[in-house]
């Protein structure tokens, strides 16, 4: 999946501000697995992952 940089920059803030609502330690663990099942491998290859616009 391409993204553009906004776009991958908006999910990266919208997990960090999901995660740092997230007080239960169980939780924020399912929510990172979630995140880095989806776009984990992705995100970190930005090559891979920002369409070049």
């Amino acid at each position: 999946m391409a993204l553009t940089k906004g776009q991958a920059n908006g999910v990266i803030r919208l997990f960090v501000s999901a995660f740092l609502r997230e007080r239960d330690n169980k939780k924020r663990k399912i929510l990172f697995s979630e995140f880095e099942d989806c776009f984990g491998r992705s995100i970190t290859d930005w090559k891979k992952t920002v369409r070049k616009n």
